[in-house]
């Protein structure tokens, strides 16, 4: 067993534990998890946000999947005006599995519907008449600041390792979100090993 996957097992052992005693979806605490990994790095900011005033900054988990629409968590950098939006791809396997492009590509096409629905108003007050408040949350906040954000990234946090067969993440004009520059970055396991 080399060092990558003994880092996972573990990584993993950590997580069912503390799902099972703290009665939390794994999937939460693997998010959180990763966000203080960001966060030590400088790739994230310090704190989890007050979902009271998410622009002042942090992280705010909002899982969210429903008819190709995807998000699972959002910050806004407000002096950079630009808006990082999580997927959070978690597989609950032994071993480590593999992240596709094709994978990738619906994820990245999955939050750009859930990001370009959210410009209409329409689409946040569903939520909140039907008490989805995660997704109240963020499409209300990307309705309320949509002059505020110049750029977006979307961020994939991931507990699979990168297929070898990418050999770019760099989106197309057409990828971008209601025009504005688009950046993709993965965090895959080997990425969380290195950092």
């Amino acid at each position: 067993m080399n060092d990558l996957e003994e880092y996972y097992k573990e990584f993993l052992f950590s997580l069912k534990n503390r799902s099972s005693a703290n009665d939390q979806y794994i999937e939460e605490i693997f998010f959180d998890d990763c966000l203080k990994v960001l966060i030590n790095g400088g790739h994230s900011f310090e704190t989890e946000a007050d979902l009271d005033d998410a622009s002042a900054g942090g992280y705010i988990y909002s899982p969210f999947k429903s008819h190709g629409l995807r998000i699972d968590g959002y910050e806004y950098i407000q002096d950079r005006q630009i808006i990082n939006l999580y997927v959070c791809h978690f597989k609950n396997e032994n071993s480590i599995q593999t992240l596709t492009q094709t994978e990738i590509n619906q994820f990245v096409s999955n939050t750009k519907k859930f990001f370009e629905k959210s410009l209409d108003e329409q689409f946040h007050q569903q939520f909140e008449e039907d008490q989805i408040n995660q997704a109240y949350d963020v499409s209300k906040f990307i309705y309320d600041f949509e002059g505020s954000i110049l750029e977006v990234n979307v961020i994939i946090i991931t507990n699979c390792l990168l297929s070898k067969s990418i050999k770019s993440l760099k989106l197309e004009s057409d990828d971008y979100y209601a025009n504005r520059l688009t950046r993709l970055e993965v965090w895959d396991m080997k990425r969380f090993f290195d950092d």
